[in-house]
């Protein structure tokens, strides 16, 4: 029997002000990028959110080869090339460039845009608060467990990398087969099992 919630991962940022939190700039902010497949022409350019906070405290960042803009995730051009190989399902790809908290222009990176949403998660076995729904019947979810009955229908070509649908905050799902393939290029703390996430 599968067990889908030791095979996929959440990607999620480290909790720690050392690593960059972004935010677009005012011209990038305009093209929505996490909701539309990349056009020709767009470069996408973000600061850290706490730029300013951290130079105050005397924090020095620390520039990964996964950057997170909230859920959505920028990789570096390495990674990039190793997602490029799997023909991911409705995933694109936009040149993005990292000014760092010293002003450097960092232009080996590509954002993600992951347009392939699944409703994926079990509302019997999940925890969640059913009283708190938000807009399209979207749930705060606490701890997830996958619904095996979902995913087992689709093939795994169009489930290694998806958002988690009907979830607040639309999580980004890898599957651990595609995440070994870069697992040497990352923090494995941003990489968190289905099975012992806590949100």
């Amino acid at each position: 029997m599968c067990n889908y919630d030791n095979e996929y991962y959440v990607l999620k940022k480290i909790d720690d002000d050392i690593y960059p939190n972004l935010t677009p700039l005012k011209e990038t902010a305009s093209i929505r990028f996490n909701r539309r497949m990349p056009e020709p022409g767009h470069i996408l350019k973000f600061k850290n959110r706490w730029n300013d906070d951290n130079k105050r405290a005397g924090i020095k960042e620390d520039i990964g080869s996964i950057l997170f803009n909230g859920v959505d995730i920028l990789v570096d051009e390495e990674i990039k090339e190793i997602l490029s190989t799997e023909s991911l399902h409705k995933v694109g790809y936009y040149p993005a460039i990292y000014i760092s908290d010293e002003d450097v222009w960092i232009e080996d990176y590509q954002f993600v845009t992951i347009l392939n949403r699944i409703d994926a998660w079990s509302r019997e076995k999940s925890s969640y608060d059913k009283e708190n729904v938000g807009i399209n019947n979207k749930y705060y979810l606490s701890k997830i467990v996958l619904d095996q009955s979902v995913l087992d229908k689709i093939p795994y070509e169009k489930r290694q990398l998806f958002k988690l649908d009907s979830s607040m905050v639309n999580l980004t799902l890898i599957h651990k087969d595609l995440l070994m393939k870069f697992s040497d290029r990352i923090d494995s703390r941003i990489a968190i099992p289905v099975a012992t996430y806590q949100g």
